[in-house]
């Protein structure tokens, strides 16, 4: 069932309203805790029910073998004991001791001590559990035989439970909420803060009643569009618009910050959209010449306001917020940009709308043909595309020359605030060491003393830093003299060497008995390697706040010398003399050399840093502007409306064989870019496999190597194995971590995200499977470290036994190429591509499709539109299979016009034959009586009777009106042969109908009245149109002629038809009879005394064949009669 536009645009506001009626009723401040818990309550039983399903299947499995849950949700945890350890485990609690009986436990990654035990005092129901002071879970403890299996679910951040934002979860205790039951057993409390908090679910449904509303009204303006609708409708979305913006902002984050621009930009497409639809209106209100020149000038102005204006706003996004718009740093872009970008695309397209307003002016008739036609939509689509890749392209590149500054200036200041902040508040402590006092006493104890202090205090420097220990001797090398306090009365320096920077040596000085006074001298250098590669800096938990990304190399140069240097870019260690002159004197700030592009800042006279990143080359500029002009072509395309007004039939074989050969080739193409894409992928994943597995072998290699002694893994908790570790780390550049045979942490090079419980107590169950129950050699699996997903390497270390002494864990953060980044840029270039070549696949295909059908088409329109008279022969030069059918069309052609003329020759002399006859008969008639009255005459005349005299006064009256009535007769057979005879000229039509009004205007007893349509001018046979409206309008004088009030009204006017004019011909007569309409246009018919009947049926003649029509009809405003007569425009 087809629906009006009328009921859609209906059923959209319908519904608006309905939203934004639901939005009205929904409190801002929520409060309601009562509510919340009931229905927290709900839901938190089915997620219960289903924790316990997965329990009992805990169960089903052999204690000595690994339970298999199948896919546990992540909010669950499910732990199983045997004997009161630990055997298997699906997911992890937060908790750094998982026993279940009380034991002193040194969980052994840095320190002894007694770990709480939070499991201990389980029960077989639910209790509420803060574990890690800071979520929240509900945990039972479920005992069988010598299996006992601890099940959680995690309530903070469950997004299952869907906790409405300012509520809470506490424990019972807590004196305010309320209490949420589950097996009629209170569990926990919600608790709502008493700080009201906004809700969001109102501005989601005004926001979104607004875009029913708009889409109602833009339907509704499409149905009857209009000037008056079109300024009412803009009317109506600004008023929408900016109410809705005031009261319910929705832009969260930086969005809000420029969520006013969002909203111009949506404004801007509205308004002009609104102008779009009335573009017809608009300018048939527009009648004079300076109206429509202002109206061309006012538009011009728009356009180009909208970019001027659109540069502006982009400059302010650039400027004032992070986001990111520049189209060639894909890694860069997030869902804000592309909200962000979706708003300004809509703004541009609404400059291909408006310049569709100039063609009507510019060019009449052809403003769609122009500006949405194929070529059009290809033109316009590349041109916006180019504008908004340049803008957004080359103000990307000013904010990183900005960017590029401001990390100089960091690196100018070559202090790291962070490491000088962690060493003023271990310096005392260092200082007052007992350890270190006693270690100073002999060089033998550096090793010692350097793992003291990286133990006990600057163990959180090492991710990004080296630190030495020397004990006495000469200290002229480690730069104190030339150094600088970093705090007055500090022990520790600030003292840089050549080739560093943020270089720190502290001296302690410590006093031991029988030696006197002794040094220990500590060094924080940077390490040469990338920093950054460590998890807790790529998770935010390192103390650097101003770290340079990894992809950008930097070097700083005093005067001609390299000072130092981070990165893969291959820096000259000496300037030539042209360069650096170049350098101070700003001629280059930015260049391209070596596959790299370089920002050049000065910071002295002496000094230059240098930061550089790849270069992208043009192909990404060009990827960026192929995605961007598909994205306005779409838009485009759907403003361009049908290219052919012809619908064809149902089971047109056109559109068959179009749709049959799209899909084809959308699905071949469908599949060559997932195989594409597919293996891409693959390939990425395999090579950072390979190399994550050969760094594996690395890294156990070296721990095999260290290791290769112990057969216990009780031994390994030791300095030796703890420096161990630390060296491969350095050497590797990977964090480290070793677990026990059981799956407990050991130890690790970043015991900070243990501490915080970034990452778990126990290995990861997969890979504790894995290695220990199905042996492998090692696994590697992307795990989820905070919001980001991270491959993860697992392998074992073996002992002297032969056994499985130790499995450590390296997450691969190695960044010298970006998989993901290509991979994904690989994707959308061939999705670009795919598109690209689906349009001019279609465009071909229709045009194959066109052209194999054109003779057929043709066939049938000549054979419509002519005629079997006139039919045409079709010209075909291909030899295929349609050219015999063309070449059959052709000789039938031949046929039928040979036959077409026999017959029309046949019919040409009967009609010639009837017409004497008619002609004869016309005659005859008035000829019989103009006899007789002669006759008689003669025979008063030859009897000598005197009255012959006075009756010939009355025969020659009598012969006179019979002759007048042969002369009408003539001229009317007359017009008729010339019917088909005279050529079409142009005719000025409004004027035509003017002057002859006019001819009648001055006629006594009838008014007469003419609304006209200035400009119109059509084709036709002028004498013989002229002899219709006379016919027509001596029928309407006759009509109303001597009746009171006599009136005739004619008007020519635009047709319902858009493609012809009405002329219309009213009187206030009494009309045609119903039982006449039949006849009405019937030879020889009338219902006038002394009528031929062939006015009327020789107007309509003369009108077919000029491709018009005549029909009656009453008139509605008089009364009378109306004929109406629809005329071609072209």
């Amino acid at each position: 069932m087809k629906i009006s536009r009328k009921l859609l645009s209906a059923i959209f506001i319908g519904a608006a309203v309905l939203l934004f009626a639901g939005s009205l009723f929904i409190p801002q401040a929520k409060g309601d805790s009562k509510r919340v818990a009931h229905r927290l309550e709900s839901v938190l039983g089915h997620r219960l029910k289903t924790l316990d399903a997965f329990a009992e299947k805990a169960f089903e499995g052999s204690p000595d073998q690994w339970m298999d849950l199948g896919k546990l949700p992540g909010d669950m945890v499910v732990y199983r004991y045997v004997s009161d350890r630990l055997q298997s485990w699906n997911n992890q609690f937060p908790v750094s001791n998982d026993d279940i009986v009380r034991r002193t436990y040194s969980i052994r990654y840095r320190r002894r001590g007694i770990m709480q035990t939070p499991f201990v005092d389980l029960n077989s129901y639910y209790t509420f559990m803060k574990l890690n002071q800071q979520e929240g879970y509900l945990v039972k403890r479920i005992d069988r035989g010598l299996e006992t299996v601890v099940v959680g679910l995690k309530l903070d951040g469950n997004k299952h439970l869907r906790l409405q934002e300012g509520y809470s979860i506490r424990n019972l205790f807590t004196p305010d909420g309320t209490s949420v039951s589950y097996a009629g057993q209170p569990v926990f409390k919600v608790v709502y803060e008493s700080l009201p908090v906004r809700s969001k679910l109102p501005a989601h449904l005004a926001w979104a009643a607004f875009l029913l509303f708009a889409i109602g009204i833009i339907i509704a303006l499409k149905s009857y569009p209009s000037v008056r609708g079109s300024l009412v409708s803009i009317g109506l979305l600004l008023l929408s618009t900016v109410a809705l913006a005031k009261w319910y902002p929705i832009a969260e984050g930086e969005l809000s910050q420029i969520s006013v621009i969002l909203v111009i930009n949506l404004i801007t497409f509205m308004i002009s959209l609104c102008l779009y639809l009335c573009r017809e209106s608009i300018w048939e209100r527009i009648k004079s010449k300076a109206g429509r020149i202002v109206a061309v000038v006012a538009d011009v102005l728009a356009i180009l306001g909208i970019f001027a204006f659109s540069y502006i706003e982009l400059f302010k996004v650039f400027v004032y917020t992070h986001i990111s718009l520049d189209l060639t740093k894909l890694d860069l872009l997030s869902w804000e940009s592309a909200a962000v970008l979706g708003t300004f695309v809509l703004m541009l397209v609404s400059t291909m709308l408006l310049a569709v307003l100039l063609m009507p002016a510019l060019d009449r008739g052809r403003g769609r043909a122009s500006v949405f036609s194929a070529p059009g939509r290809v033109i316009g689509s590349l041109a916006l595309a180019l504008y908004l890749v340049l803008v957004t392209t080359s103000m990307g590149f000013e904010r990183e020359q900005m960017i590029a500054s401001s990390w100089a200036e960091n690196l100018a200041n070559e202090r790291d605030n962070a490491v000088e902040e962690q060493l003023k508040r271990a310096e005392n402590m260092i200082a007052a060491d007992d350890v270190l006092s006693r270690a100073s006493g002999s060089e033998e104890n550096v090793q010692i003393a350097r793992e003291r202090i990286i133990d006990n205090y600057l163990f959180r420097v090492l991710s990004d830093y080296d630190i030495r220990v020397q004990i006495g001797g000469d200290s002229d090398g480690l730069g104190l003299d030339s150094g600088t306090r970093i705090d007055q009365n500090s022990r520790f320096f600030y003292a840089p060497l050549a080739g560093q920077r943020s270089r720190y040596v502290g001296a302690f000085q410590y006093y031991v008995e029988d030696q006197g006074q002794n040094t220990i001298y500590i060094s924080i250098e940077p390490k040469s390697g990338d920093s950054g590669r460590s998890l807790s800096s790529v998770l935010g938990l390192g103390d650097k706040t101003d770290e340079i990304p990894w992809r950008y190399s930097y070097a700083k140069y005093k005067g001609r010398d390299r000072q130092y240097m981070k990165g893969s870019y291959a820096y000259p260690t000496r300037l030539t003399e042209e360069k650096l002159a170049s350098y101070r004197s700003l001629e280059e700030t930015d260049y391209v050399s070596g596959g790299y592009l370089h920002f050049v800042n000065k910071v002295s006279e002496d000094e230059i840093i240098i930061i550089s990143r790849q270069y992208k080359n043009i192909d990404t500029n060009l990827l960026a502007l192929a995605l961007v002009t598909l994205v306005f072509f779409f838009f485009a395309s759907i403003f361009s409306g049908k290219s052919d007004g012809t619908p064809l039939p149902p089971n047109s074989f056109k559109k068959t064989i179009t749709i049959l050969t799209t899909v084809s080739l959308t699905a071949t193409m469908a599949v060559l870019v997932t195989f594409s894409v597919t293996f891409v992928f693959g390939r990425n994943e395999a090579n950072a496999r390979t190399m994550m597995a050969d760094k594996t072998n690395s890294i156990r290699t070296m721990l095999q190597d260290g290791l290769r002694s112990y057969s216990s893994s009780d031994a390994l908790f030791s300095r030796e194995t703890l420096a161990l570790i630390r060296r491969v780390s350095a050497n590797t550049g990977s964090d480290i971590s070793i677990f026990r045979p059981d799956g407990r942490i050991l130890m690790s090079t970043s015991p900070e995200l243990f501490e915080k419980m970034v990452l778990g107590s126990r290995l990861n169950e997969k890979a504790f499977y894995h290695i220990i129950y199905q042996s492998e050699g090692y696994y590697i699996q992307r795990e989820k470290y905070g919001t980001r997903w991270i491959y993860t390497m697992y392998a074992p270390v073996m002992g002297a036994d032969g056994n499985i002494l130790a499995i450590f864990s390296s997450p691969y953060m190695e960044r010298s190429y970006d998989f993901q980044l290509d991979a994904a840029t690989h994707t959308i270039s061939i999705l670009i591509v795919f598109f690209i070549l689906l349009l001019l696949s279609l465009a071909l295909i229709s045009y194959a499709v066109d052209r194999t059908f054109r003779p057929i088409s043709e066939m049938s329109r000549k054979m419509e539109a002519g005629g079997v008279d006139r039919l045409e022969y079709i010209s075909y030069d291909r030899q295929d299979e349609i050219s015999s059918l063309v070449r059959s069309y052709n000789r039938m052609v031949t046929d039928l016009t040979a036959s077409t003329k026999a017959l029309a020759q046949a019919e040409r002399d009967k009609a010639w034959s009837e017409m004497a006859r008619n002609v004869a008969h016309e005659i005859k008639n008035p000829l019989t009586p103009m006899r007789l009255q002669i006759q008689r005459i003669q025979r008063l005349k030859a009897n000598g009777d005197p009255i012959w005299q006075t009756k010939f006064d009355d025969m020659a009256t009598i012969l006179l009106d019979h002759i007048d009535v042969l002369t009408e007769t003539a001229n009317q057979f007359s017009d008729f042969a010339k019917l088909y005879s005279e050529e079409p000229v142009e005719i000025k039509l409004d004027e035509l109908l003017k002057d002859e009004v006019d001819m009648y205007g001055a006629r006594p007893g009838v008014d007469f009245e003419y609304l006209g349509l200035p400009g119109v001018s059509i084709q036709g046979p002028r004498p013989q149109l002229v002899r219709v409206f006379v016919n027509i309008l001596n029928n309407a004088v006759q009509a109303c002629e001597g009746k009171p009030g006599a009136k005739v009204l004619v008007s020519l006017r635009n047709g319902t038809d858009p493609g012809y004019y009405e002329i219309v011909f009213e009187d206030n007569g009494p009309g045609v009879d119903d039982e006449h309409l039949v006849k009405l246009f019937t030879p020889k018919f009338t219902t006038k005394t002394g009528g031929s009947g062939l006015g009327l049926s020789i107007c309509k003649s003369i009108l077919e064949r000029c491709g018009a029509t005549i029909a009656y009809s009453r008139s509605f405003k008089l009364g009378g009669a109306c004929f109406t007569i629809r005329y071609p425009k072209d």
